[in-house]
């Protein structure tokens, strides 16, 4: 049987969880954006690029492209720690 604290550790545990996936939510929906825009402007959709800003641009698409990983990682872990009961 749950202590005192039972019921007040699991809600906090459903709190956690809710804000590590609102945290993946709000960082994947702008790379979304950010790299559907890089896809168009590096396939020369918007005009065409000298060598040195395509550089810098794929510099830019892989960093972001980190950043969506880390989003679904974040994701994953919450949803392991939805499934395991804890956090």
């Amino acid at each position: 049987m749950d202590g005192p604290g039972g019921n007040r550790e699991q809600v906090a545990s459903d709190v956690a969880v809710l804000s590590f996936e609102a945290l993946a939510h709000n960082l994947r929906t702008p790379l979304t954006l950010v790299l559907g825009y890089l896809d168009v402007v590096l396939a020369g959709e918007a005009g065409e690029l000298s060598d040195e800003q395509c550089r810098c641009l794929e510099i830019v698409r892989e960093h972001a492209k980190r950043l969506d990983r880390v989003a679904s990682e974040i994701t994953f872990l919450a949803e392991q720690q939805t499934a395991a009961g804890e956090l």
